[in-house]
């Protein structure tokens, strides 16, 4: 159970509007600023739409030469990076801005910090994760400091070493009751932390310690209605009830808990009431009330799937091991039923037919097996072949936007000169810069490769025309990479214009009847 690592924004869906409305009336100065707080509003929720407007800012703090406005963008866009799962670009970014933010006493470092812990953190390299999560503790930004303290806790109790696990947590709740306990974000950290901390109690065995934790958690929860949460309570206290061989107390805590996630629409609570009432009355040999409750679990995890747009390999998997758990039930049952009403030798004819169900179903499972490890398998290498491409195709457009700025920078500097010849000769320059090709022939063999990776099958088609020179076939590529006019006449060192030109006759030697259909050609090859 993770603990929110920092305050939410604190606006409102309607204040959000405002914020955007007022982007037109603002000046270039205060606009960056605008636009990343549009940005951290959206991370964590809709992070498609955080990263767009971390471009518009980023773009705004590099015309106005804000490089602190420039460092915040690049952490965000690490910290948005990391949520995708894209942890190689992630941490390159996030590394970057801790030198910088580290060489300035910019706050930007303990944040930076913070992530790269959750990085390592989610890539099990706990070690790594603590070296981090410690940096930040040592820091000055609270909010840092607080959900490191508690994401060293959450490794520790991963680790069950318990006792650290504790010494971490207490400490996190030191730093929010030190701070201003107002706010509902802080109250629901609170109330977590009391429930890790009930975590690491069970795993000393102090069962009475746990469950006064539990107590102040639910108080905690109770206080800012959040129902999800105290149904997390409740699931706690059966757990330790059932440590403590309390049945009776156990089952009624989980169906309070089940209670409240029916009563307020919780799917991912209910999901989990589901499979701990299965595993609850099948522990009890109650088959009947077991199956019950895993076909539930069954059908809205199906239903969770559904919404999360899960791939059908996790769905497949998912389903095999809840038929597997179903069969292992149903046989369980007519064991209890046989042993109790039938004969001794009707016993002996049904334990031969379940072996034989055993090894039809065991040969079933590693066959099931088998298949999704293979199919997983060549998935995994699909996505890190076609990511690692997509990556050193987002490493060549940073180069190009980094010397689109650069020489942008440099033409405005040239502008600002009084002397004549000195803009003409600096200009010259410029212009050469302009036409210097970003790829050389030497270069083309690696990002053709690369191409093929995301494209495979394309080259093939394009290169069957034979009126096409090697300028053409570059072009269709590059456009089906989805690079802008600016962005090809770096590559092809050519001027934008000529880039026009060339599409246009492009156009003609394909076939078609003029450049606007050129787009839509090449996204149907």
């Amino acid at each position: 159970m993770l603990l929110g690592l920092v305050a939410i924004s604190g606006y409102s869906q309607s204040q959000l509007e405002k914020l955007k409305d007022s982007l037109v009336t603002v000046n270039d100065e205060s606009r960056g600023d605008l636009l990343l707080t549009i940005a951290n509003y959206y991370y964590g929720s809709h992070n498609d739409s955080a990263l767009l407007y971390t471009d518009k800012a980023l773009e705004v703090y590099q015309q106005n030469n804000n490089i602190g406005g420039v460092y915040n963008c690049y952490g965000l866009t690490g910290a948005i990076y990391g949520s995708y799962g894209m942890y190689d670009t992630a941490v390159s970014i996030l590394y970057k801005v801790v030198d910088w933010a580290e060489k300035n006493g910019n706050r930007n470092a303990e944040i930076s910090y913070l992530e790269l812990g959750n990085i390592y953190d989610n890539l099990n390299k706990y070690q790594k994760a603590k070296q981090f999560y410690e940096k930040a503790i040592h820091g000055k930004y609270i909010p840092a400091k607080r959900a490191a303290y508690a994401n060293i806790g959450l490794i520790f109790l991963h680790e069950k070493e318990y006792d650290s696990a504790a010494f971490y947590f207490n400490n996190a709740l030191n730093e929010y009751f030190d701070s201003d306990t107002s706010y509902p974000v802080n109250i629901y950290n609170i109330g977590t932390l009391y429930l890790n901390l009930a975590s690491a109690d069970f795993g000393k065995k102090h069962f009475n310690k746990g469950f006064i934790k539990l107590h102040k958690a639910r108080k905690v929860f109770l206080s800012i209605n959040d129902y999800s949460s105290i149904a997390k309570v409740y699931l706690k206290f059966g757990d330790g009830y059932q440590m403590t061989g309390q049945t009776d107390s156990a089952l009624s805590c989980y169906m309070k808990a089940y209670s409240i996630a029916k009563k307020q629409n919780m799917p991912l609570v209910q999901e989990e009431v589901y499979s701990l009432l299965s595993d609850f009355y099948k522990n009890q040999s109650d088959f009947f009330n077991a199956f019950k409750y895993l076909k539930k679990y069954e059908a809205i995890h199906d239903s969770l799937l559904n919404i999360r747009y899960e791939s059908d390999i996790a769905n497949n998997e998912v389903k095999y091991k809840v038929k597997e758990k179903i069969n292992e039930i149903t046989i369980l049952e007519k064991q209890k039923k046989l042993i109790t009403l039938s004969a001794a030798v009707l016993l002996l004819s049904v334990l031969l037919i379940s072996t034989i169900v055993i090894l039809i179903l065991n040969n079933r499972r590693l066959k099931h097996k088998n298949e999704r490890i293979l199919s997983e398998s060549k998935r995994h290498e699909s996505e890190m072949k076609a990511e690692r491409a997509f990556r050193e195709l987002e490493e060549l457009k940073v180069s190009l936007r980094e010397k689109s700025s650069f020489i942008g920078e440099l033409q405005r500097e040239v502008n600002k000169l009084a002397n004549q010849e000195e803009k003409v000769q600096l200009n010259e320059k410029i212009e050469f810069l302009r036409k210097t090709k970003i790829l050389t022939d030497d270069d083309w063999g690696k990002y053709f490769k690369i191409f093929n990776e995301l494209h495979p099958g394309f080259a093939s088609k394009i290169y069957n025309y034979k009126t096409l020179s090697e300028g053409d076939k570059r072009q269709l590529i590059f456009l089906k990479l989805g690079f802008n006019h600016k962005e090809i006449a770096y590559l092809m060192g050519i001027s934008q214009e000529g880039v026009k030109r060339a599409r246009q006759r492009l156009s003609k030697k394909i076939g078609l009847d003029n450049a606007g259909e050129l787009n839509d050609y090449i996204v149907n090859i």
